[in-house]
């Protein structure tokens, strides 16, 4: 997801992420998982505000490192379900 730069501070981002996260729940998703760039700091408290976590990545979950970039950080938010 990314927003325009021209039409950044208009609340864009919010109401994309808003809508993933409703549909997400619609659906009966268990959580949402992305990856965010460890310098674009807006992104990040975003995510932060909406309730996303980082995600440590544990051996059991290695799969999630697959073609991650060093400079991206996954996230996670836990859905009620």
């Amino acid at each position: 997801m990314a927003v325009d730069s021209s039409h950044r501070k208009e609340g864009i981002g919010r109401s994309l992420l808003r809508t993933v996260i409703n549909l997400a729940t619609e659906v009966v998703a268990e959580e949402i998982l992305l990856h965010v760039e460890r310098d674009n700091l807006a992104a990040q408290s975003l995510y932060a505000s909406a309730g996303f976590e980082n995600l440590i990545i544990t051996p059991s979950m290695e799969w999630l490192n697959f073609g991650i970039p060093e400079h991206e950080e996954p996230r996670r938010l836990q859905l009620n379900s």
